[in-house]
C-alpha cells in the first residue's frame, strides 16, 4: 500500500506545475469597427460583396439607384451648354456695339474738324454725340448681360459639381481595407442618407484590451512585446503583441474581467496590437503575460 501511494504522488503534483503559469492580466479582443452609411436616398440596386468577405480600399460594395441623380446631372449640363452659347452671344453683341462706338467717334472727330472750317452744321455733331450716349448705355447693358450670364454659369457649374458628387455617392465603396462583418440591408430595399448599410473592420491586426494594476505599471512601457494567449482546445495559443496604449487614469475593473473581490480594485486600461492569423475573433477572451 505504501508503494502505491509513492507512485501516485508525482501525478498529483503535476497540476501544480501548470498553476505557476498564471496570467498577469485578462481582457478581450476588439477591432476598429466602422459603420458605413448611405449618403443619398434611393433604392439599393445591388450588393457586390457579402458578409465575411475581405475588401480592399476603393472596392465597390453596393450600388444605389442612380436614375434621379443622373437625370439631375444631365439637366444641369444642358443648362451649362445653353449658358455657354448665351455668354458667347452677349460677348459678340458687346463687341459689335464697341465697334459701332469706335466708328461713331471717328465720325465725330471728322465733323469737329469740318465745323471748325465752317464746312458742316453743328446739328450733325450734336446728333453724333446723342448717338454716342445711346451706344454707351447699350454697351453698359451688354457688359452687364455678359457678367450676369457668367455668374449664372458659375452657379450652374457648382450645381454640376454637386450633381456629380451625389451621383458618385450612389456607388458605395470601401474607404479602407477590411472585412465586412455585417450587412444591414438587401438589394431592392429603399435606403436613406445616414442609414447604415454595412459594418467594416480591419481584423488583420486586432487590439488586445486588458487591465493592469498600479504595481504592474512600473514594468510596462509603450513598445514592449507581450505574450497574448487565447484558448485553443485544451491548451493555450500564443501570440506576440506590441503595447500601444496605457491609460493615464485609473478606473474600476470591468465586471466581465475579474472576480467579485477583484472588481473593487482600480486598474489601468492598456492595449496591445496583435497580428491575427485568422483564429482571433472580436470579443474573444485573452490572457496576457509580461
Amino acid at each position: 500500500m505504501k508503494k502505491s501511494a509513492l507512485i501516485i504522488l508525482p501525478f498529483l503534483l503535476l497540476p501544480g506545475c501548470a498553476a505557476n503559469h498564471k496570467a498577469d492580466a485578462y481582457g478581450s479582443f476588439e477591432a476598429d469597427e466602422i459603420f458605413v452609411s448611405a449618403e443619398v436616398n434611393g433604392t439599393i440596386f445591388s450588393f457586390k460583396k457579402s458578409e465575411g468577405e475581405t475588401v480592399q480600399k476603393g472596392d465597390l460594395i453596393a450600388v444605389i439607384d442612380t436614375t434621379t441623380y443622373a437625370l439631375n446631372l444631365q439637366e444641369v449640363e444642358k443648362a451649362l451648354a445653353m449658358l455657354t452659347l448665351k455668354i458667347k452671344s452677349a460677348q459678340q453683341q458687346l463687341q459689335i456695339l464697341q465697334t459701332e462706338k469706335n466708328n461713331a467717334e471717328i465720325d465725330r472727330q471728322r465733323f469737329v474738324n469740318l465745323i471748325a472750317q465752317n464746312a458742316a452744321p453743328q446739328k450733325q455733331l450734336d446728333d453724333i454725340d446723342a448717338a454716342l450716349r445711346v451706344l454707351d448705355e447699350r454697351i453698359q447693358q451688354a457688359g452687364t448681360n455678359v457678367k450676369l450670364s457668367q455668374k449664372e454659369f458659375e452657379t450652374n457649374h457648382v450645381k454640376q459639381a454637386q450633381a456629380k458628387l451625389l451621383l458618385g455617392k450612389c456607388f458605395v465603396k470601401a474607404f479602407r481595407a477590411g472585412t465586412i462583418l455585417q450587412i444591414y440591408s438587401t438589394a431592392g430595399e429603399f435606403t436613406a442618407a445616414g442609414k447604415p448599410l454595412f459594418k467594416l473592420a480591419d481584423i488583420s491586426r486586432m487590439k488586445a484590451i486588458f487591465y493592469v494594476s498600479e504595481p504592474q505599471l512600473a514594468g510596462l512601457k509603450l513598445g514592449d512585446e507581450l505574450k497574448v494567449y487565447i484558448d485553443a482546445n485544451e491548451s493555450m495559443k500564443k501570440f506576440i503583441g506590441t503595447l500601444t496604449f496605457i491609460s493615464a487614469e485609473a478606473e474600476f475593473t470591468p465586471k466581465t474581467i475579474q472576480t467579485k473581490d477583484e472588481r473593487v480594485k482600480l486598474v489601468y486600461k492598456a492595449e496591445a496590437s496583435v497580428t491575427n492569423d485568422g483564429s482571433i475573433k472580436i470579443g474573444m477572451p485573452l490572457e496576457v503575460r509580461f
